[in-house]
């Protein structure tokens, strides 16, 4: 299999899934794939192409090429691009509340509210938390992190939904310091 079409097959597969970033690394080839507003800066070395064509054109030098919904970015030897940044409407804004500190995800995965479908979540709003505590769990391939409580806190605002994908860095917790 060609290289060209091993691209354009991931990049295919990146478009379809909920992943902001992806990489992967070959002997003769490295790809970075990134949407968002920090895409990352990575590099694509060897072959890049234009998703929106066809035929999968060969760019070189510093020139991007743009999926069709311009918000995927594959450059070879130039930092990956900046895409516009998507607002979750669901979502309120962190930081809302001056002394409300976020509690972030560490990683992409699934966010889980409890250890299983039938048990109590680990936490609910207004509850206090000891440091260490289990927040919440995210399943990154196949793999249960616990997401711990970094200090003793009290538990203002869970914005994580229970079952969805929580991406790298995404707010799902608001809480107060004790």
């Amino acid at each position: 299999m060609d290289s060209q079409k091993i691209v354009k097959d991931l990049l295919n597969e990146f478009k379809e899934s909920d992943l902001t970033e992806f990489e992967m690394e070959t002997a003769e080839l490295r790809l970075r794939f990134g949407r968002g507003v920090n895409a990352g800066s990575g590099m694509a070395s060897g072959n890049s192409f234009a998703q929106n064509n066809p035929a999968a054109e060969r760019v070189s030098g510093n020139a991007a090429a743009s999926a069709s919904s311009a918000s995927e970015t594959v450059k070879e030897n130039a930092p990956a691009a900046s895409a516009p940044e998507t607002v979750k409407e669901n979502a309120p804004a962190a930081g809302t509340d001056d002394n409300l500190e976020p509690v972030k995800a560490p990683l992409v995965g699934t966010f889980y509210a409890a250890p299983s479908p039938d048990a109590d979540p680990f936490v609910q709003e207004g509850q206090k938390v000891s440091k260490g505590e289990t927040l919440c769990i995210l399943e990154a391939m196949k793999m249960m992190n616990e997401l711990t409580a970094p200090y003793d806190l009290i538990v203002r605002r869970i914005l994580g939904v229970n079952g969805e994908m929580a991406e790298y860095n995404q707010v799902l917790f608001e809480v107060e310091k004790c």
